[in-house]
């Protein structure tokens, strides 16, 4: 028996639908065997689409090996016409086996047309991290958020300990650090070939931490949400609940390129150089890689 591989649906009161329907692919389990199985206890990463034409591949290395080091094990990246050194990393990374890398082809709009497309790019997510992979958890964040804990070496090690079976997301506030601020170089390894990586070289952070839902993001368990907006979950499964992880648990590390709240207080936040030398070896294997004509150099322009 060969199952559907396409769906469309149509309504009589729309003729254009009845005659020239729009198909949409069927994503079944990657393995059927999963498919009433007890979810794995996995944490996967849905990252936003990146803009158009974006090139800065330093960061999505950087970004990737950093959620790795943190307990992730594989990645749901939304491609729309990137750069060919872009294409590259995330074709290495998808060969791999750690990334599925899926098209999106909605421009950057100033009406809700784009904000409604982010809302159905996570949901999408989401249910593909539930249904096609049966990982119990997925990080919902941007290429620019790190979900950093504070007290446990790695986001699953937080997870195995403290989550109970009734938590539908696990909160963490918003703290920006600013990427326009000087670099602090002082812990780079005189060997390094990248030698610019945003979480180990920008580490003042705003002294306020945004309150709860204000650019927060949130790790999510799949099996639990009924809806996801962009900063929250929006309707759960009955019985669960979300938990608001306090700052000396979790928080949000999101660096900005553009600065916000300068004038206020800054902090020196040193959390996610606790990793030493690991994030450091494995951004330069990876662009090594993956670039290796160009001397294992990941281009950031």
């Amino acid at each position: 028996m060969h199952l559907p591989q396409e769906v469309a649906i149509t309504y009589p009161s729309n003729t254009l639908a009845n005659f020239h329907p729009t198909f949409v692919p069927i994503s079944y389990p990657r393995n059927m065997d999963q498919l009433f199985a007890k979810s794995q206890p996995i944490l996967s990463v849905c990252v936003a689409p990146l803009q158009k034409h974006y090139r800065n591949v330093l960061r999505i290395a950087e970004f990737v090996e950093m959620y790795r080091l943190l307990g992730a094990k594989h990645f749901y990246f939304y491609e729309d016409n990137h750069s060919r050194d872009v294409k590259r990393l995330l074709k290495h990374y998808r060969k791999e086996g750690i990334a599925d890398v899926l098209p999106w082809n909605l421009e950057t709009y100033q009406d809700d047309t784009y904000f409604n497309g982010i809302i159905a790019q996570i949901n999408d997510c989401s249910y593909r991290a539930m249904i096609v992979d049966n990982y119990r958890y997925a990080a919902i964040v941007d290429l620019d958020e790190i979900l950093m804990p504070v007290n446990f070496n790695s986001l699953m090690g937080y997870l195995r300990k403290c989550d109970k079976g009734q938590t539908s997301a696990f909160v963490f506030c918003n703290a920006f650090f600013y990427m326009k601020d000087g670099n602090d170089t002082y812990s780079t390894p005189i060997y390094a070939r990248n030698r610019f990586l945003y979480t180990q070289t920008k580490v003042r952070r705003a002294d306020q931490i945004k309150p709860v839902y204000a650019q927060s993001k949130c790790i999510i368990n799949t099996h639990s949400v009924l809806e996801m907006g962009k900063n929250r979950m929006w309707k759960s499964v009955s019985g669960y609940s979300e938990l608001i992880l306090p700052p000396n648990v979790g928080i949000l590390h999101h660096y900005r390129d553009k600065c916000y709240n300068c004038k206020k207080t800054l902090v020196i936040d040193y959390t996610a150089r606790r990793f030493g030398s690991l994030i450091w070896d494995r951004v330069d294997e990876i662009c090594l890689q993956a670039f290796f004509k160009d001397n294992g150099i990941c281009p950031t322009s």
